[in-house]
């Protein structure tokens, strides 16, 4: 497996996925023989999952 840095910023997390303040940063994505991607949560103070 080679792992490379992605350029990818933080987005704000789906509405319908989470109530209140959430970001997803991107770690590794798919390249073209896998599916596989990773990304990394982050809540703010008082979220919950949706």
């Amino acid at each position: 497996m080679k792992m490379t840095r992605n350029n990818v910023g933080t987005t704000k997390g789906p509405g319908e996925w989470f109530t209140g303040e959430v970001y997803i940063d991107a770690v590794a994505a798919p390249s073209a023989a896998s599916r596989l991607n990773a990304s990394s949560v982050h809540f703010a103070p008082g979220v919950a999952k949706g």
